[in-house]
């Protein structure tokens, strides 16, 4: 978020992540971004478990935090 915020000079909220009334459970954090007046979803919990704890196949290329950012933010 802070990225987004310095670096790429988007506006940052954190999106509304509301528990599923079945399950209770809540999906993984997501920012809210604005890019050319336009609002989307950027999927930051799901990110952050990708690079932590899932694991990579043999060969699989990870996209480094900053790649992932320019990517998602430009």
């Amino acid at each position: 978020a802070v990225a987004a915020t310095v670096t790429f000079a988007r506006p940052v909220q954190w999106g509304v992540c509301e528990p599923d009334p079945d399950t209770q459970l809540a999906p993984p954090p997501v920012l809210l971004v604005e890019r050319d007046g336009e609002a989307f979803h950027v999927p930051l919990g799901e990110h952050v478990l990708r690079w932590c704890v899932m694991p990579t196949v043999l060969g699989e290329e990870i996209p480094t935090l900053g790649a992932w950012a320019e990517h998602e933010f430009t």
